[in-house]
């Protein structure tokens, strides 16, 4: 029996699905990740049995009626204030701390699912949808441990203000292996004698950092190396479509799942295209 075990049964037996994770980690144990999540006790324990030491993911959204607000170090205590002091206190809810913030509960009903939203304010993010997170006892990468801060009170709806914050738009590629939109194509850049030879040479190269990443380094490795390779092409006004299915591809043979891998690229080709190399910098 180990106290992981224990809270993994126990958020099961509330109906909320949930998956392994690697010890002290955020890395799914079990191929799926959110697809695998589940509240069968039997699959629970036996998950638990064999990774004793397994923080323990939550599979937000429908799956399990919450989505959280992840309030991100002091950035995000500094705007989670001034959208209180713009629109009222939060009402009370179920609060955790984590590595370094706090995730606020709420409810997550039909219709009412923000989804995944990466920085509606700096340092906040929201985590619906077919998203995840570490619950409680687990263990943060740095060694600090997830803990229940406030769990006496029922969940709470959020405010309407809260649901309709909004991130910037930014204007980014689909997710997918062949969904990227084609940019439109002019002369070769100065400095390059053959930009689409550069640009291969370029994923080859991505692919290859990708592919021997070592076991807890492949997502960082495949967002480093994206970030490399679309602010590239935007550099070189190529297409995104090709070297990002190479990519995709590539992190599915690394082992990473589909949806970590879609988040992940998705994040990357917007920060790379808002960054197009130069020739006096290509990485």
């Amino acid at each position: 029996m180990t106290a992981l075990r224990d809270a993994a049964l126990y958020y099961a037996r509330q109906g909320w699905a949930v998956f392994p994770l690697r010890p002290r980690a955020k890395e799914p144990l079990v191929g799926g990740a959110y697809k695998a999540a589940t509240a069968e006790l039997e699959q629970v324990e036996a998950w638990w049995t064999q990774w004793p030491d397994a923080n323990i993911a939550l599979a937000t959204g429908a799956r399990s009626g919450v989505w959280v607000l992840d309030v991100d170090g002091p950035e995000g205590e500094a705007s989670l204030d001034q959208l209180e002091a713009e629109h009222g206190t939060l009402p009370a809810t179920w609060r955790a701390t984590t590595g370094k913030g706090h995730h606020l509960y709420w409810q997550c009903r039909v219709g009412h699912d923000p989804g995944r939203r990466i920085g509606v304010r700096p340092g906040l993010d929201f985590i619906g949808g077919a998203g995840y997170l570490v619950l409680p006892p687990s263990i943060h990468p740095n060694g600090r441990e997830y803990v229940w801060a406030e769990a006496d009170v029922p969940i709470a709806a959020a405010p309407e203000w809260l649901r309709a914050l909004e991130k910037p738009r930014v204007e980014r590629p689909r997710v997918g292996p062949a969904s990227w939109p084609r940019a439109h194509v002019e002369a070769p850049q100065e400095g390059v004698r053959s930009p689409d030879h550069y640009l291969a040479g370029v994923v080859r190269r991505a692919v290859h950092d990708v592919t021997h990443a070592g076991r807890g380094q492949r997502n960082v490795e495949l967002y480093r190396a994206a970030v490399w390779v679309a602010s590239v092409a935007a550099g070189l006004q190529r297409s995104l479509a090709g070297p990002m299915a190479e990519l995709y591809r590539a992190a599915q043979t690394a082992g990473l799942d589909d949806i970590e891998i879609e988040r992940t690229l998705d994040s990357a080709a917007a920060r790379g295209r808002a960054r197009p190399a130069t020739r006096e910098g290509t990485r």
